[in-house]
């Protein structure tokens, strides 16, 4: 699990987060005053003024995230995955001790099947990884007609992993609903489909636990999942998610291939 770490000592404060940052660590000066937290409302009530960071809100409007260090509130900063800051005098202080980009330019050279083995390869180090973490556990997996739920679910079944349920969302006549349906049927996952419809969505807004939900996810710097948050609370409204499930959704190639691009390049 994903974590990052606090340390203060004298006049000195120290804060990090690892590569995959689970849980975001913010922080804001306010007059001399450093604040540093993991709850990004918390900060705002300390921020005397707080104003909207415009080139955060074009970011998050195109892109459903916020770049760098920025948030959507110009006053308060975030600490990147694999950022380790330093507080002191009034300055903050950066440094990266991890980086996901390659300059390794002798991948463009490589033939299509040498790249193929060593894409395998990272994959059976993923699926490994997968494995042990799911060790007497149960698996929910939003799983579609696309390729990212369909590869995540047979990394389960070759895994051995058979506490597994498969659901799928949205329209009834929907053309995923049965292609969802036939592949959970040949691993032997249980499915369940959930039908979108007004009756499901009626007066969201208004509920306590989506304002909870938004709040806990988006902490100013992304978009929170909007599409499957009705199919989860239906799925806990009838006992069949729990606390002891893992949701696994299958949705990061996609972006990686610039799909949330497509309606801003296109304006």
């Amino acid at each position: 699990m994903g974590s990052g770490v606090i340390v203060r000592k004298d006049n000195k404060v120290w804060a990090a987060s690892d590569r995959s940052r689970f849980f975001t660590l913010f922080y804001s000066i306010n007059n001399g005053s450093f604040s540093i937290s993991d709850n990004f409302y918390e900060l705002i009530k300390n921020t005397k003024t707080s104003s909207i960071n415009e080139l955060s809100k074009f970011e998050f409007l195109s892109n459903a995230i916020t770049c760098n260090k920025r948030t959507l509130i110009d006053e308060i900063k975030q600490i990147r995955p694999c950022d380790a800051i330093e507080y002191y005098n009034e300055k903050i202080q950066h440094q990266y001790f991890h980086t996901v980009a390659t300059t390794k330019t002798e991948y463009f050279s490589d033939s299509f099947s040498v790249l193929k083995r060593k894409g395998y390869e990272v994959f059976e180090i993923a699926r490994e990884r997968l494995q042990n973490s799911l060790k007497n556990k149960k698996v929910l997996l939003p799983l579609s007609s696309g390729f990212d739920s369909r590869l995540i679910a047979c990394w389960l079944k070759s895994s051995g992993i058979e506490n597994v349920t498969c659901f799928t969302f949205g329209r009834m006549n929907a053309p995923e609903v049965e292609t969802s349906k036939n592949i959970a049927n040949k691993l032997n996952y249980k499915w369940i489909n959930i039908e979108y419809n007004s009756s499901l969505i009626v007066n969201f807004e208004q509920d306590e636990y989506f304002h909870e939900y938004y709040k806990y996810l988006s902490r100013g710097t992304s978009m929170f999942y909007m599409q499957e948050y009705f199919a989860i609370r239906e799925l806990v409204k009838k006992g069949i998610a729990t606390k002891d499930h893992v949701v696994i959704p299958g949705h990061a190639s996609g972006f990686l291939a610039g799909n949330n691009l497509v309606r801003t390049l296109s304006a």
